[in-house]
């Protein structure tokens, strides 16, 4: 099943946080399939965010185990 996970940031900040997740996908057993820019938040004070969406799903998503025989 396609997931996704929004990352929020500001630009110092963002390919730390995408790398994290990247982390956490390889080491779940998670197959990441895009990511993609979806733009900026802007804020009163500070640098604006940057928001990266990814599309990850489960490496084995077919809900049974074969059977070895």
């Amino acid at each position: 099943m396609l997931q996704i996970r929004t990352v929020i940031a500001d630009a110092l900040r963002i390919e730390e946080e995408v790398n994290s997740f990247l982390k956490y996908c390889a080491n779940y057993g998670k197959m990441v399939k895009k990511i993609t820019p979806n733009g900026f938040m802007e804020r009163e004070q500070g640098q604006s965010l940057l928001v990266m969406v990814i599309e990850y799903e489960e490496k084995n998503d077919c809900g049974y185990e074969k059977d070895e025989d």
